[in-house]
């Protein structure tokens, strides 16, 4: 965290000097180890007890920046999807194949191989397709899920990067941020 922007939001939100020293306090606060004094070089580290509601506080701006993404793109529509029409084809397909050939004994290995390349190929091809967009965010501390049912969800991770960039200045953990169909990837 950035510790002069957490400064001017405490000063923004609070506005009590003697509250907004104290955290400057706590910020330079000298630690020691094996008998030595020495600074603090990380400010607040993670395991003091007021790392959560100063988290809190820094991340309530993201709070914010995500309310206004879900009013611009959260779709209140009841049905979010259509049907896509590649699946139907393809069960049209499989249809036909069967409907010609009803007996299982009379279809050839030719047909057989056909209907079983059909049915794989139905597997991974979606039932529906997003035409609308649905968001959901959820946030502890300073682990935050943000769920985006749409097509945009590469444009929605692009803005949350850019404005934790910019505004507060971090960074976005590649290893961690992920875009996932909860469906299908499990891991």
């Amino acid at each position: 965290m950035n510790h002069i922007l957490l400064a001017n939001l405490l000063e923004k939100k609070i506005g009590d000097q003697q509250f907004i020293n104290l955290y400057w306090k706590l910020v330079k606060a000298e630690y020691v180890e094996e008998g030595v004094k020495r600074d603090s070089l990380m400010g607040i580290s993670q395991d003091r007890i007021i790392s959560p509601i100063l988290s809190n506080i820094y991340l309530h701006e993201f709070n914010l920046f995500i309310e206004e993404l879900i009013k611009k793109y959260h779709s209140t529509a009841k049905c979010i999807t259509t049907r896509n029409p590649v699946y139907d084809k393809v069960i049209h397909e499989i249809q036909y194949l069967r409907d010609k050939y009803p007996q299982v004994a009379n279809r050839s290995n030719e047909v057989i191989n056909e209907i079983s390349k059909l049915l794989k190929e139905r597997r991974i091809i979606p039932l529906r397709l997003p035409n609308r967009t649905r968001l959901t965010y959820i946030r502890y501390t300073d682990d935050w899920i943000v769920r985006a049912y749409s097509l945009i969800d590469l444009e929605i991770k692009d803005k949350i990067a850019m404005f934790l960039s910019k505004e507060l200045e971090l960074e976005l953990s590649q290893d961690k941020t992920k875009i996932t169909n909860l469906l299908r990837d499990k891991g």
